[in-house]
């Protein structure tokens, strides 16, 4: 069985790097050439907002950028091979940036503690659960209880912070857990592979949209140059190296799934699609969603705030899966997914800087 987690830049962000849309957008505009239609596009949209009081809508996060350029595209009318070069000088400055935030994690002589804190996180995870959803958690156990299991990453983001974790875990020892069950069987919990299915620093970033459906320019929808260079499921098949087929595998041999530093946005689409329909396949499958809320830290845990934060959740997932019904309180769904709010697992930073690192 695999216990399969799908990781994304909240995970970077925990452990204390500047990985969010924000920390680069200074960046981006400071050094983009003049003529970047991206800079210009943004710069324009700054334009527009600095005498409201509100703004429609921030960019905070990399599917709000991806939305934005796919709503952006309108403005093209002729050169849309400027726009794939304006890309690419994007990718380029993204790549310096991630780069110098991702030199900052050193892992030498913190080898021991960053396995322990990685095996620790991957033992413990039942334990944030309720005690009603750890006997659920249980069953499903139950139902694989001959196999060994495997924990698969399928990674969203760029660097290689998570790479080197579960590389210095398997240097040692990727063994996770044993337990012997009262015939004798002896199963094995043993770390397994990791998949960037964005591509990463070295090799095939992905950036834009999950379908021609957000592309905001009905010219480029039916473009094949500009599809290729713009809609994710394109790209990652024209790179040639199976990512997608061999995460949407490990997802459907998967018994427990993880989402850990996501947002559930409009351009990973595929992937809620993906994991709604696993979801219908067996009811014994078990959906958990990290959820970081800054909004309840410090505060009493009132079961009432929670629920509603976990309603909103839900539907948020089963409305970008294009699901018919979206309330978590009739659709069956919802039994099988649980939310986290603010874990305690992954907590890296502590180890990797000795003090806190500016935020």
């Amino acid at each position: 069985m695999n216990i399969t987690f799908l990781i994304g830049n909240g995970f970077d962000v925990n452990i204390g790097l500047k990985t969010r849309y924000t920390d680069f957008y200074p960046y981006f505009l400071e050094r983009a050439s003049k003529g970047n239609t991206i800079k210009g596009w943004i710069k324009l949209d700054e334009k527009r907002d600095e005498n409201r009081e509100e703004v429609d809508k921030e960019i905070e996060l990399w599917s709000d950028l991806e939305e934005a350029l796919g709503v952006s595209t309108s403005k093209i009318t002729s050169d849309k091979r400027k726009f794939y070069n304006d890309k690419v000088e994007l990718l380029e400055l993204l790549i310096e940036y991630l780069r110098a935030e991702q030199e900052k994690v050193v892992t030498e002589g913190k080898k021991k503690e960053v396995v322990t804190e990685l095996k620790k996180s991957l033992r413990d995870l039942p334990g944030e659960l309720s005690p009603a959803q750890q006997q659920v958690y249980k069953k499903t156990f139950l139902k694989y209880r001959d196999n060994d299991v495997r924990y698969e990453f399928i990674s969203f983001n760029y660097t290689n912070i998570l790479d080197q974790f579960i590389e210095s875990t398997k240097s040692t020892d990727a063994t996770i857990s044993t337990h012997t069950s009262t015939n004798g069987h002896t199963r094995k919990s043993v770390l397994g592979s990791l998949i960037h299915i964005h591509g990463t620093l070295e090799r095939e970033m992905i950036l834009g949209v999950n379908d021609p459906s957000q592309i905001e320019n009905d010219m480029l929808k039916e473009d094949d140059f500009f599809l290729n260079v713009f809609v994710k499921s394109r790209m990652n098949k024209r790179n040639g190296l199976l990512n997608e087929s061999a995460a949407k595998s490990i997802i459907n041999t998967s018994g427990i799934i993880c989402i850990y530093g996501m947002s559930l946005g409009d351009t990973d689409k595929m992937w809620w699609v993906e994991i709604v329909n696993w979801l219908k396949k067996d009811v014994s499958n078990i959906l958990i969603i990290f959820n970081y809320d800054e909004n309840i830290i410090g505060k009493p845990p009132l079961r009432i705030t929670e629920e509603t934060n976990e309603y909103e959740i839900i539907r948020r997932l089963l409305e970008r899966a294009d699901e018919a019904d979206t309330n978590s309180l009739t659709n069956p769904i919802g039994e099988q997914i649980f939310i986290i709010n603010n874990s305690k697992i992954f907590n890296f930073r502590g180890i990797l800087f000795n003090s806190e690192i500016e935020m």
